[in-house]
């Protein structure tokens, strides 16, 4: 929030504070709520992991989200449980660092990707060669959008959330439930895969009237940012994940 109180809303983990440092970023992740201050520093909230690696005491520029590990660009490591996602190939410089299920992928400063993890799934760990300027990476697969708009992803298709439609994005978001959305040029906002995003069923909201955001964010849900600051959330909603709160702005 603009005066620094954290707001969360579905099964919310246990022990988060009320308010985060000036200048922090928050990210969440299964069962964890991690706050990066400004200060580069990052802690941790909810529950443990199993085989938790512990947080690296080093500085961060930035952190990122995935199943049940995180990363953080400056150090270029990560923590969480690991099954070999947290292995950072030595040598490369990286531009963007994003985590999936259980593998990670990263686009360098050349512009290239690349990816590593316990297993090839699938050709997950299969980047398309090519010169990106931003990643996102989600359970089994990844998409990258170059300087055009365009989009190019790889890895497992079973659900249809890298089948791509014929559009131009600002961004790209591969989610964690077999679905990926995307913020189009325009503002408005596409979705694709799985249709537990995409039509409304039970215990899923559906997509919003209000098709343009500024910022876009995508698990087994996804929640939008509008121009007037509020909230919009669509998808999976069992444990209220897609119900913001009344007064959230």
């Amino acid at each position: 929030m603009g005066d620094q109180r954290l707001r969360c809303w579905g099964d919310v983990p246990d022990g988060l504070p009320s308010r985060v440092g000036a200048g922090a970023g928050v990210v969440a992740a299964f069962g964890r709520v991690c706050e990066l201050g400004s200060d580069g520093k990052v802690s941790c909230f909810g529950e443990a992991w199993p085989d938790e690696v512990s947080i690296p005491d080093i500085e961060f520029d930035e952190i990122r989200a995935g199943h049940t590990h995180i990363c953080g660009l400056a150090g270029e490591a990560g923590w969480g449980s690991d099954r070999g996602q947290l292995a950072v190939p030595l040598g490369m410089a990286i531009a963007e660092i994003d985590p999936g299920f259980d593998h990670t992928c990263a686009r360098l400063r050349t512009g290239e990707v690349t990816c590593w993890g316990p297993s090839d799934f699938a050709g997950r760990l299969l980047a398309s060669p090519g010169t990106y300027t931003s990643l996102s990476t989600g359970l089994n697969g990844s998409c990258a959008l170059d300087d055009r708009g365009v989009a190019t992803c790889w890895g497992d298709n079973s659900f249809g959330d890298l089948s791509l439609p014929d559009l131009r994005f600002q961004e790209i978001w591969i989610g964690g439930a077999g679905v990926s959305c995307g913020r189009e040029v325009t503002g408005g906002v596409a979705c694709w895969g799985d249709d537990a995003v995409t039509e409304p069923k039970v215990d899923v909201a559906p997509l919003p009237v209000e098709r343009s955001f500024k910022q876009l964010s995508i698990a087994a849900q996804a929640c939008g940012l509008t121009d007037d600051r509020s909230v919009r959330c669509w998808g999976r909603n069992d444990v209220g994940q897609a119900t913001p709160p009344d007064d959230l702005l």
